[in-house]
């Protein structure tokens, strides 16, 4: 094998990341898609990854492609993982079966196991740059803890694999044909300080605590203000933690839906996680019965409800108020309903 020295493109950072050394493959050798060592031949079918790059950076996509408005396929490279790495995608799936809950979260088993493989790649790669961290156990403990992990750490890891280096665009300094000549040595300081800042991220993400959060100030599509409280129960601010993107949920419903006067106008807005996730236990339909299932679950009965429970009920985006007047957000959940002791006798005894 020969070595080749290149530049890695640097950032200003305190300790410089050394020039990076790449290896001539020979034979049937292929670097690894993660690490981007050199790992000896042969290789298992199912091993390879073939990578297809559709351009290289800083060259301009030929006029011909442009105009055609087909995708280049410049070269393709394969890959596999050396035996460290394939050990992390084993982690990785026991990851994935220990916490389904976060694959269903996701939509898919396939996509759950990359995001995790990455999260565990950006691990590996800030421990060959010297860093400590946490060990996987204390990491995935809960499924709360790996989502943490994913958000944090996912995209750090799959930009930081040799892989990422050529597809889906090539680096100015990528050589099909080769391989690093020691783990993670292709990271430059860019990726390092990616790697540092997301670790760091996660560090602060696990010790946060809950803080209110209102709802965003614009609707989804970003076309008008919203209401400043949970369309159903008019609570102004949730608990969730710094970053959490899903306490609030943008629904569009008509007003006379909602317990209004009906309008030629729908309602756009969010509503906070506990009316989300009861319109989702009637099976996703804004109404009467999501209302009731939101009000019952926030009173903490758990009864079936009958035709004549709770007739009349309006949501608080829809509550008749002087013209041109802003609604006020609600302190508690369904304040708008006035006192609801009576109501939850009844509904429990009734």
């Amino acid at each position: 094998m020969t070595t080749t020295t290149t530049t890695n493109p640097t950032t200003t950072t305190t300790e410089p990341r050394p020039a990076l050394v790449t290896l001539a493959l020979e034979g049937g050798d292929l670097a690894c898609l993660a690490c981007g060592v050199a790992v000896h031949g042969p290789h298992a079918p199912g091993a390879v990854v073939t990578l297809a790059a559709t351009g290289r950076d800083g060259v301009p996509t030929p006029a011909a492609l442009v105009e055609s408005g087909m995708p280049a396929r410049l070269q393709t490279e394969e890959v596999t993982r050396c035996p460290s790495c394939e050990k992390l995608r084993m982690q990785a799936l026991a990851v994935v079966a220990a916490h389904p809950a976060v694959a269903h979260r996701i939509g898919s088993r396939d996509i759950a196991l990359h995001r995790v493989e990455c999260a565990l790649d950006a691990l590996d790669a800030l421990a060959s740059l010297g860093h400590r961290t946490l060990g996987l156990d204390a990491l995935t403990r809960s499924g709360k803890d790996v989502r943490l992990l994913l958000a944090y750490l996912t995209s750090a890891g799959g930009a930081a694999r040799w892989a990422a280096r050529f597809a889906p665009i090539m680096a100015r300094n990528a050589t099909t044909g080769t391989a690093a000549l020691t783990a993670w040595g292709h990271v430059d300081d860019e990726h390092a300080a990616t790697l540092r800042d997301a670790y760091a991220g996660l560090l602060r993400a696990r010790v946060a605590v809950p803080r209110p959060t209102a709802p965003p100030a614009l609707t989804a599509d970003h076309s008008a203000p919203a209401p400043r409280g949970c369309l159903f129960c008019g609570v102004g601010a949730v608990l969730a933690m710094p970053g959490d993107h899903n306490a609030w949920h943008p629904v569009t419903a008509t007003t006379s839906a909602l317990g209004g006067r009906p309008s030629p106008e729908p309602v756009r807005g969010w509503l906070c996680s506990p009316c989300d996730a009861a319109v989702e236990q009637v099976g996703g339909a804004l109404g009467p019965t999501a209302m009731e299932r939101a009000l019952l679950d926030h009173l903490g009965v758990g009864r079936t409800l009958s035709a004549t429970d709770l007739v009349g009920l309006v949501a608080w985006c829809v509550v008749r108020r002087p013209a041109g007047s802003q609604p006020t957000p609600n302190a508690t959940p369904w304040a708008h309903l006035g006192s609801l002791a009576h109501l939850v006798d009844e509904l429990r005894h009734g």
